[in-house]
């Protein structure tokens, strides 16, 4: 978790928009859990066919959602971008 920090404090520094390093921790927190999950012993299988865990799962959610939030909030300044400049 200490270089999941160190890469979010490098991101915050050259942000292009709000929220940017908030979805980047999403992403880089579900990678991190979801490997550690992974290497852990004691989980429950919660979905059989792919054996994964409920954590695993959560993690897989987060990792989407960033995804998607920095997708979405990329589109909305370049949008943003376009029409101040009309």
């Amino acid at each position: 978790m200490l270089l999941v920090m160190g890469v979010l404090l490098k991101l915050d520094k050259n942000k292009p928009f709000e929220g940017y390093t908030t979805w980047w921790f999403f992403i880089l927190a579900g990678l991190v859990r979801f490997g550690l999950e992974y290497i852990r012993g004691d989980r429950l299988v919660w979905i059989t066919t792919l054996n994964l865990s409920a954590s695993q799962v959560v993690s897989i959610l987060g990792i989407l959602l960033g995804i998607g939030m920095l997708f979405v909030l990329s589109l909305k300044k370049t949008v943003q971008a376009q029409v101040s400049q009309q």
